[in-house]
Parts: structure tokens; C-alpha cells; sequence
């Protein structure tokens, strides 16, 4: 049941999932976390290539205050998206140079073109192989082929999901929702989603 939600439904909170398999609230958060953390090594192990969109937002933290970058006490989190094709979610220590590069450098294979914003962290990707783009939201936000649109949307859809699902995630799991979250979004790309789940689910799930 917990694996058809995942594959079918919009997703499901341990307490929904408590009172519809009659386990105790301990066990559903438990089950469901184990499927994350599965679904999180099978998106550790995605590699984007083509035209592949980066962009960053930040989730937790305070309501009330500044936004975006800069804020205090969210999580930054950067999205990696191959247009028509997979996308990655994953939490970072911060936006800097160096943390964007890494994570780009680990999902995206060299001779890519990358699409990103005006953010400096992006800077000097060209060095690494890749065919650098930027968008310059001051000026467009779409020009031509140029555009993060695919990222933004799904931090769209994340984001509302998090506040009608779960309310709000602890930064200790938010890579495991974001996974959740991410290989939902991916399973656009597969005839049989609830088999695709289980397939991703197995392998990690044994060890």
C-alpha cells in the first residue's frame, strides 16, 4: 500500500498511512522512510546528460522573514532537470562555487549543456566540460530553448506538496523527501510506475 501511494497517489503521511494499513504511527514512518531512503540511493546513481537545467531554492526555516537566498535557517537544496528526461533533488551545505560544481559534476556527464541563472556559483562550469547557458531573470525568464522553467515548476509542485502532506519536513530527511518527491517526478517517464517503485526499492532495500 505504502509502495502504491508512492507510485500513484500524490504521496502519504505516516499518520495517513497509519490509519489506512492499522500499524502503529512508529511503523508507517519507519516503512516509509525505508522506501525513501531506497529511492534516494536510486537517484544518488542518476547521471543527466543533453540539455540539463540547475537551479536552487530553499526550503524550512522561518515563515515570516527575508526569502531566498540569504534566508535564515532553511535548507538550500539544488534541482538538476534533463529536459525531457530525469530530475535530481539534493540538499547542500550552502550555494557556493564549490558545492554547486560538485553536485553538478556528479549528476551531469561533461558535454551537457547546462541552462542556469545569473547566481556567480555557476560560474567557470565551461572548465569542466560542460556548455554553459545563463538566463538572465532580470532581463527574460524564457528565451528560446534558454529557460529553467522545468526546475522552478517542480519546486512548485514540492513545495505544495510538503504543506499539504506533511506540513513541514526536518532538515535531518529532507534529502529522503526530496527523493520521494523527485523519482515521483520521474515516474512520468515509466509505463508501469508501481513496478518501476518496486524495482527501484529492491536492490537497496535487501542490503
Amino acid at each position: 500500500m505504502a509502495l502504491y501511494e508512492i507510485a500513484h497517489g500524490p504521496g502519504i503521511s505516516a499518520r495517513h498511512l497509519q490509519v489506512r494499513i492499522s500499524v502503529s504511527y512508529k511503523t508507517a514512518w519507519r516503512m516509509l522512510h525505508q522506501i525513501r531512503r531506497a529511492l534516494r540511493e536510486e537517484q544518488l546513481s542518476l547521471v543527466l546528460t543533453g540539455v540539463v537545467e540547475a537551479d536552487e531554492t530553499y526550503l524550512g526555516g522561518r515563515r515570516k522573514g527575508p526569502r531566498g537566498r540569504g534566508a535564515r535557517g532553511k535548507t538550500p537544496v539544488v534541482g538538476l532537470a534533463q529536459r525531457a528526461g530525469p530530475l535530481v533533488a539534493l540538499t547542500l551545505p550552502d550555494v557556493s562555487r564549490k558545492s554547486l560544481h560538485a553536485s553538478i559534476r556528479s549528476h551531469v556527464r561533461p558535454g551537457a549543456r547546462l541552462v542556469t541563472d545569473e547566481w556567480p556559483g555557476y560560474s567557470r562550469l565551461r572548465a569542466h566540460g560542460y556548455r554553459h547557458h545563463r538566463v538572465l531573470h532580470e532581463e527574460t525568464y524564457v528565451k528560446g530553448q534558454k529557460h529553467t522553467n522545468t526546475v522552478e515548476g517542480f519546486w512548485s509542485l514540492l513545495k505544495r506538496r510538503i504543506r499539504a502532506i506533511h506540513t513541514k519536513v526536518s532538515q535531518k530527511y529532507l534529502d529522503y523527501y526530496l527523493a520521494e518527491a523527485s523519482f515521483r517526478y520521474n515516474l512520468r517517464l515509466q509505463p508501469d510506475r508501481l513496478k518501476a517503485t518496486f524495482q527501484a526499492c529492491l536492490v537497496p532495500l535487501r542490503g
